[in-house]
């Protein structure tokens, strides 16, 4: 148990020290290409940034002081596109606690329109974005994760929390919120 704790700890230190070394302020108001509004609290984009450190702070830079979780999920994943259908559930809640949800659809064996269908589907609102291979596996290496869906959840304050989500099936609504306070 301590092992785990100390490798948890090691990896949120490794990632704190990676994003303070990316200046917030130079970064794009937006994380990446926007290619369309479903509706006005659903933004579809399209990423063009190749470092994944890079994309999570334009994300959050787009959330200044605000805690954000990202998803990232496949299109043809019954774990991911469940867990897609269950956030739209959680949505109002994680709303009203203060966190932001940006979900990254990963371009494995599938194409943008059946990302945007899922999307669809599941009436998940906030921004979404569409992530080539490299991109995606390199978030889910440099933060630990070990499948796919995989949660990072970022406070307030830009610090990273390894496996505070793991599925949402599992989901613990209240530790999030005792994280935030």
């Amino acid at each position: 148990m301590e092992q785990e704790l100390a490798a948890k700890k090691k990896l949120e230190d490794e990632a704190a020290e990676r994003l303070s070394k990316i200046n917030i302020s130079e970064q794009a108001a937006e994380p990446g290409r926007l290619i369309a509004e479903m509706n006005k609290n659903t933004k579809l984009y399209l990423n063009e940034t190749q470092n994944a450190d890079s994309l999570i702070q334009k994300v959050r830079a787009m959330y200044p002081g605000e805690a954000v979780i990202f998803m990232v999920w496949t299109t043809w994943g019954e774990d991911c596109t469940r867990d897609l259908k269950d956030l739209s559930n959680a949505q109002a809640y994680l709303k009203e606690i203060g966190i932001n949800l940006v979900c990254l659809g990963v371009n494995e064996n599938s194409t943008q329109e059946l990302w945007k269908r899922r999307i669809e589907e599941s009436q998940v609102a906030g921004d979404h974005i569409w992530l080539e291979i490299p991109i995606a596996a390199s978030i889910i290496q440099q933060y630990g994760q070990d499948n796919i869906p995989a949660y990072l959840f970022f406070d307030r304050k830009g610090k990273y929390h390894h496996k505070v989500i793991e599925h949402l099936d599992q989901y613990n609504l209240s530790k999030l919120k005792h994280i935030l306070n």
